[in-house]
């Protein structure tokens, strides 16, 4: 017998002498009434509602092999349906029906074993379906999500792109008149990067995009890309720059037809070299900085860097990059030479700052004839410095065994000529002979 729907369930009735029986998947019920096939329109249960913006969970295995959610659409809504699958081998297929039950939208394979209907537009104010299926005799879990697209891009604003620096927060997005954009940022050789491309969800709309990142070197050669590593269909490169120079980073979407808002941000995550000379004043805190302009303190960028949020939505106003470092240290310190580097390597990144400072020297003045001799203490060696103090520079070390023309004799100190130039040692460990 030939059936006219592979989608749905029929009874048959069949006369067999005065008995009727009656077969529906197997179990027989017995009636009186003279053969006849009756269709039902759907397999699956109707297992419930769901409305824009929401997520719902479910299983698919053998006794039940699809769900149906109903939610109410309005025409010209564009509407994005995700399946993905979060246990088992299930192989998601979903499909989006009118109230007639009618097949209008469906996908297998949208990323791997997940299915996708993206950016599709309603033909009419109703109900509609979505029934989360499988591909092959294939189970597990999966989560449904229901999305509302824009219906035009108008409201979003695109920059462009444009040069970016270390620390650097931006934002812009992806329209119909800029599928992607170009951010250029000037990186050493041996640096550890990171770059994160998120959704911003804040702007109407923009939850449809799905950001990708492709990162070039000096040359114009791809040497990353990225999807959904930061999760949540978020993208972010982790990259050891192999040479100095200009690098770009192209941001655009994963889906061609997808739109919306997005937020971009270049972090250094190697430490930072000190400077030569520089002593180092100790730590600092970053939330007095966000808290005395207003705005509330919060780790960022997987809690690599710090950035101050508005107290009214959270969202984020500015991410802290090396000049408020620098003020911060200057103002916790008093020292106006003060700066911030990125020196240690603690398990939360954004700790990593320490302040530094460029000591004084010591004027520079004429020699003079020695007074005498220098030699530092038995088993000793000993620092020598650009001036009177450990605030300076050590410019060199010396040992118990040498001994040095001595110039001057200050409180706590000895000034001897050190290859020439005016050297400080300190007098708690220093041995001297006065002509």
């Amino acid at each position: 017998m030939l059936f006219p729907d592979s989608q749905s369930t029929y009874l048959i009735i069949e006369l067999r002498e005065d008995v009727r029986k009656v077969t529906m998947r197997g179990v027989l019920v017995f009636l009186t009434v003279f053969g006849l096939i009756v269709g039902f329109s759907t397999v699956e249960a109707q297992t419930g509602s769901i409305s824009y913006g929401s997520t719902i969970s479910g299983m698919i295995n053998d006794q039940r092999p699809s769900d149906l959610w109903q939610f109410y659409g309005q025409a010209g809504d564009i509407v994005l349906v995700f399946m993905n699958r979060t246990s088992g081998n299930l192989d998601t297929f979903v499909y989006l029906l009118n109230n007639s039950s009618v097949i209008i939208a469906k996908n297998d394979d949208y990323k791997g074993t997940d299915s996708a209907i993206i950016n599709f537009a309603l033909p009419y104010d109703g109900l509609y379906f979505i029934r989360a299926g499988r591909y092959g005799n294939t189970n597990g879990g999966y989560v449904l999500s229901l999305l509302k697209g824009m219906s035009g891009a108008g409201a979003l604003q695109s920059t462009g792109g444009g040069p970016i620096q270390y620390g650097q927060f931006v934002r812009s997005a992806i329209t119909p008149q800029a599928l992607s954009e170009t951010w250029t940022f000037y990186g050493n050789g041996g640096d550890v990067v990171s770059i994160a491309m998120t959704t911003d969800v804040s702007i109407p709309g923009s939850a449809t995009l799905d950001p990708y990142l492709t990162l070039y070197d000096p040359n114009g050669q791809r040497i990353a890309l990225d999807d959904d590593s930061r999760g949540a269909f978020n993208a972010q490169i982790h990259q050891t720059l192999p040479t100095s120079g200009t690098y770009r980073v192209v941001a655009s979407s994963y889906l061609q037809h997808s739109f919306g808002a997005y937020s971009l941000f270049l972090s250094l995550e190697t430490p930072t070299a000190v400077p030569s000379g520089s002593v180092r004043l100790g730590e600092f805190r970053v939330e007095w900085y966000c808290e005395q302009k207003g705005y509330s303190p919060s780790l960022f960028n997987n809690n690599a860097d710090w950035a101050c949020l508005s107290r009214g939505d959270g969202s984020v106003v500015f991410v802290l990059g090396q000049a408020d470092y620098n003020t911060i240290c200057q103002a916790t310190y008093g020292d106006a030479k003060a700066f911030a580097v990125r020196d240690q390597k603690r398990e939360t990144p954004a700790y990593n700052w320490s302040c530094y400072t460029v000591p004084q020297t010591a004027p520079v003045t004429a020699l003079g004839n020695p007074i005498g001799s220098m030699t530092p203490k038995f088993g000793v060696q000993l620092n020598v410095r650009s001036g009177p103090g450990t605030n300076y520079a050590q410019i060199g070390r010396i040992d118990w065994k040498q001994t040095f023309p001595l110039l001057e004799v200050l409180q706590g100190w000895y000034v001897i000529n050190f290859n020439g130039q005016r050297g400080y040692v300190s007098s708690r460990w220093s041995n001297i002979k006065l002509q």
